[in-house]
């Protein structure tokens, strides 16, 4: 984190709007409360079928959408009720205001569709959580909030009052009937279009696996869904929020019933609901407001040039857009790349990251703009090493899976018992240990050019510092520091006498040691002729090998041509196909030839040499601490 002289506040550079919008509960709130909410992308699909439902085509009306927790799900079904409310309420006044500040298309497609669907007066919106209960009692309790908002309390013009009264006053005794509801929301349907939207369906699916006297709540979703497929002029339309598959909750049914499930499903357009990294990062872009003065934004966009070809330079190519970059300054580009991931392993997704950006607690943007000064040379940015005091050390980790929780562990306990460490060399360890917890693969990792560039000068000498002090090790074959608890065992050496062994083996020996090719089926041609053709894998083929002829051909790798040790027709590629076809009497051979070879052989070597030191190396197998190390160097090698 940098501070620098200046008297201009950050501040004065970029501002945080209030937080975009809190946890919300379909029940009670409503969009008004919510002026600041950014439709996603998914969002504004499901905007785009709803407005094709309104307008008279079949889809659009029977939506699942299925996203993790924290994904905004809620958020997004109190904005779409908005949208559908009474155009004389503010409810459809924000929430248009809203969609048509984000785009103009989907606020003219969903105000040409109410007009199509006489919508002046709004829909039937009967919103409701669900609870672990049948889901008739559900759908009863949506209906009677829709129709006090679209009714008025009195329910004057609704048909069949004296039977939803009765439903009602019994549905704590026992559920109403299957037909009673349909025939309830039938007639209501002939008034205006219904809205019924469930959120937390799966408490609804939970509760019915768990009672298989409750056959009535799949019959009731099947009746519901055939009469919004044939509902035309005044269309009922069904809407399910869950974090998981239908068949997923049935835990305890019997396979008939969530094969039943599954079919329900089936008749839903299962829309997934969650931002992919691209969107999270323009989110931060959208949320992040950069002052409109030329000056400010010029320096704000030469940084962002400069850090972009940085970046570049160093192979990552998604946080490397200039204008993307600014947008979303004070974060670095590197900490925009690792935000998305973060946010899923560490957090709440988008409810998450809009803490991290908006509150005013510790390690926030928000707080590092109200604490940090402008200067224009070295414009003040937040970090990698920022996102750890806010994702890891500040997190309760209770929205992790168990093997995340064991790697966040392991990092923040060391990191946090780190003692006698400089400023810098603590910052370079918090770098360190947020690019190990993502797991990336490719250039995002914690390699020396990343920590170069996330560190600045000294970086070298502060890596070879920690890694004598056993907080960190290196691993040259994906040239990555890792943290680590340290070992009394010289990790670097052992490898490095095991690897001597192996560098003289064929690379074709090696292969073979390292993996078991599996046969492979000729899937398009079994398809296309309904034979099924099954070819043999190996590597290369020597001399004295034979050919299995039990298969229909064979698929040879063949890593020997880069091979010194192999002579004659077997060193040459012009004439391997037509001994290796020749070999296996005419059958089809596909060979596969190598071409630089230099990184697979580092690879091979690596594995044959840690399967040998965890066979016979009895003090590492009984050193967890090695063990393990050598354990992911080799799942790295594999890899």
């Amino acid at each position: 984190m940098q501070k620098t002289k200046s008297k201009i506040p950050l501040s004065k550079i970029v501002t945080i709007p209030p937080k975009a919008y809190p946890s919300t509960n379909i029940d009670h709130d409503t969009i008004t409360l919510l002026e600041n909410y950014i439709p996603s992308a998914s969002t504004l699909d499901i905007v785009e079928r709803l407005s094709a439902g309104l307008g008279g085509a079949k889809n659009g009306r029977m939506l699942s959408i299925t996203g993790p927790y924290g994904s905004g799900k809620s958020t997004m079904a109190v904005f779409l009720k908005g949208l559908l409310a009474s155009s004389k309420s503010k409810e459809w006044k924000t929430s248009y205001d809203v969609l048509k500040k984000e785009s103009q298309q989907y606020s003219d497609a969903i105000m040409l569709a109410r007009k199509q669907a006489g919508l002046h007066k709004g829909m039937i919106r009967c919103t409701v959580m669900a609870r672990r209960e049948p889901l008739s009692i559900t759908i009863l309790r949506g209906l009677h909030r829709g129709f006090l908002d679209y009714f008025g309390n009195e329910f004057t013009g609704l048909p069949n009052l004296e039977l939803f009264h009765y439903c009602i006053a019994h549905m704590n005794k026992e559920p109403p009937h299957t037909e009673d509801i349909i025939k309830i929301i039938e007639d209501a349907v002939k008034i205006s279009p219904i809205l019924i939207m469930i959120d937390e369906f799966g408490k609804n699916i939970e509760y019915f696996a768990a009672d298989e006297s409750q056959q009535g709540d799949l019959f009731l979703l099947q009746e519901l869904a055939e009469r919004s497929g044939r509902s035309k002029k005044t269309p009922l339309f069904i809407i399910t929020l869950q974090h998981m598959a239908f068949e997923e909750y049935a835990v305890g049914a019997s396979i008939t019933q969530k094969k039943e499930w599954s079919k329900i499903q089936g008749r839903f357009e299962d829309i997934p609901f969650a931002n992919s990294p691209e969107q999270t990062r323009q989110l931060v872009s959208n949320t992040i407001q950069l002052s409109k003065d030329s000056i400010y934004r010029k320096h704000v966009m030469n940084w962002a040039k400069k850090t972009s070809k940085a970046i570049q330079d160093r192979g990552l190519q998604v946080a490397s857009n200039p204008n993307l970059v600014a947008s979303c300054y004070p974060l670095s580009p590197i900490a925009l790349e690792v935000i998305p991931e973060l946010c899923s392993r560490y957090g709440q997704r988008e409810r998450t990251l809009l803490s991290f950006i908006s509150d005013s607690k510790k390690h926030t943007v928000a707080t590092f703009i109200d604490e940090n000064y402008w200067d224009p040379k070295i414009p003040p940015t937040m970090g990698i090493d920022s996102l750890y005091d806010f994702f890891i050390s500040g997190t309760s980790m209770i929205h992790s899976s168990s093997q995340n929780i064991s790697r966040l562990m392991e990092v923040e306990t060391i990191i946090r018992d780190a003692h006698g460490l400089s400023d810098t060399e603590k910052k370079t360890l918090k770098t360190i240990g947020i690019l190990n917890l993502i797991g990336r693969s490719g250039n995002l990792r914690a390699s020396r050019r990343i920590i170069d560039y996330s560190i600045g000068q000294d970086s070298q000498q502060i890596l070879k510092t920690l890694v004598k002090r056993s907080m960190i090790t290196y691993r040259k074959h994906a040239d990555e520091y890792r943290i680590w608890h340290g070992t009394d065992i010289d990790i670097t050496a052992k490898l490095e006498t095991y690897r001597t062994r192996y560098k003289r083996v064929s690379l074709f020996n090696l292969l073979k040691m390292a993996i078991t090719l599996e046969p492979v089926v000729a899937a398009k041609h079994s398809i296309k002729n309904g034979t099924m053709r099954l070819f043999e894998r190996r590597f290369s083929l020597e001399p004295s090998d034979a050919i299995d002829e039990n298969f229909d051909g064979v698929i040879l790798y063949n890593a020997n041509i880069n091979d010194n040790k192999i002579t004659g027709d077997f060193a040459d590629p012009k004439h391997y196909q037509d001994v290796a076809t020749d070999r296996v009497h005419r059958k089809p051979v596909i060979t596969v030839t190598a071409g630089d070879t230099t990184d697979l052989k580092f690879a091979a070597v690596e594995v044959a040499a840690i399967r040998d030191i965890l066979d016979s190396e009895e003090d590492i197998v009984k050193d967890w601490v090695a063990k393990k190390e050598f354990e992911e160097r080799l799942a790295d090698a594999e890899v």
